[in-house]
């Protein structure tokens, strides 16, 4: 056994003797400093990267954006001194030493969205603001339209519908969709337009858009116009922007009163509606 064992750290030995030295040269740089308020004592980066979280010894959580930006900073106790990543982006673990627990929590951001440009159905006065970011291709975009039509029927002047554009890149014919239901939003006939297009969502193409604008008996002129009008092009990519920088990924996504919806079921859309009203109800 000995023997063996000799024999083992002698080749071990001849191998690193052996080896040329080939260290390689090691450069770094700081990306991002960033400075909370008390001594950080953990951090963690949610899931899909969206979010930096670091908690400090006086129990607060600072949320920073990926770029540094702080977003936000909640107090969680002093008794924590761990956390860790649950399975969104917006839930977090924290772990207590003192107490012997372990807290789920859901974090969520109430975002200011600018509504600008972008069509509206309803009210303009409604008390409740439903943004929805979709993809005139994007299937699961078009089987929410008639959800989204049937919510904001049933709360006739309290709730508002804005579109806003989020092109996805696989989706060969989404920026031309959009472009179109905007030109034809300069004639007011924008949600004919999108109703259509989302009727129409596997099959899109030129020879279809042609079809869907003849058939709402658009000036074609004006809505070629409008197609080709760099500020048309702006403003799917201004949505898309902003889109991307309150955490949308995919299409359809949905907020209510800024508010992220995660259950987008006729169930969970009413249940976020029913709970930004009486919000409003309560601020007066």
């Amino acid at each position: 056994m000995k023997r063996t064992a000799s024999i083992v750290v002698i080749m071990l030995l001849a191998i690193f003797c052996s080896a040329p030295a080939a260290l390689a040269e090691a450069r770094w740089r700081v990306d991002l400093t960033l400075k909370p308020d008390h001594t950080p004592i953990d951090l963690l980066i949610s899931p899909h990267k969206e979010w930096l979280y670091v908690l400090d010894d006086q129990g607060w959580i600072s949320i920073y954006a990926t770029n540094g930006e702080l977003k936000d900073k909640i107090h969680v106790g002093a008794d924590v001194r761990q956390i860790k990543a649950g399975p969104r982006d917006n839930v977090l673990f924290l772990l207590s030493r003192t107490t012997g627990t372990i807290r789920a929590i859901s974090i969520d951001f109430v975002e200011k969205i600018d509504i600008g440009f972008s069509p509206v159905k309803g009210r303009p006065d409604a008390p409740v603001t439903v943004t929805v970011f979709s993809d005139f291709q994007c299937p699961y975009c078009a089987r929410l339209v008639p959800v989204l039509e049937r919510l904001i029927a049933q709360y006739p002047g309290k709730v508002k519908l804005v579109f806003k554009n989020f092109p996805i890149r696989s989706h060969a014919f989404s920026i031309k969709a959009a472009e179109a239901a905007l030109a034809a939003h300069q004639q007011g006939k924008f949600w004919a337009f999108h109703d259509l297009l989302f009727k129409n969502y596997n099959r899109l193409n030129d020879a279809k858009i042609a079809e869907i604008a003849s058939h709402l008996g658009l000036n074609d002129s004006q809505f070629q116009q409008g197609r080709n009008d760099p500020a048309t092009l702006a403003q799917i990519n201004a949505d898309a922007s902003l889109g991307r920088s309150i955490g949308v990924h995919g299409t359809p996504t949905v907020f209510v009163n800024g508010r992220l919806v995660r259950n987008k079921s006729a169930h969970g859309l009413k249940a976020a509606v029913d709970e930004a009203l009486g919000e409003t109800a309560t601020a007066k």
